[in-house]
């Protein structure tokens, strides 16, 4: 009886993580995933947003500049990986010029392929950026 329940339920929760960039992309259009606002330039906030997500070392990087966002794949077994962390997912952020000094920075991140650990979900991509923001703007001009 336990098993018949049980089998059921696994087979939708492998199959709840399986996503694609599509997903990550219509998940975004249709207001999902986290937003955070930072008082710096659109400039800023692009390339350490990329910084952030080259630094984790991605399997797959998709830069779309015209329409303000990168996508970027984790899939790790290697015990090497940054954290040590090993799973399946997909991250998509868009960098939004609010005004000359204020962007909107949105992030959505889904597991892939029946993965449960995610290398970097919206909350440490945002924790890394906060970092990375801050230190760019401390950084001296021209750097």
């Amino acid at each position: 009886m336990i098993r018949a329940r049980v089998l059921p339920v696994a087979a939708l929760l492998l199959l709840a993580g399986c996503a694609s960039a599509t997903d990550v992309v219509r998940t975004h259009q249709e207001g999902g995933g986290t937003t955070r606002s930072y008082a710096t330039t659109y400039d800023v906030a692009w390339q350490a947003a990329r910084d952030v997500l080259r630094r984790q070392k991605p399997e797959g990087f998709e830069e779309h500049a015209p329409e303000h966002y990168v996508l970027a794949t984790f899939d790790s077994d290697d015990p090497a990986a940054p954290d040590g962390c090993h799973g399946s997912s997909l991250i998509g952020v868009w960098v939004e010029p609010v005004d000359a000094a204020h962007v909107r920075v949105d992030a959505v991140s889904k597991l892939m392929r029946g993965s449960f650990v995610s290398c970097l979900t919206e909350g440490t991509f945002f924790e890394q950026l906060d970092r990375a923001v801050a230190a760019r703007a401390a950084a001296p001009a021209g750097r």
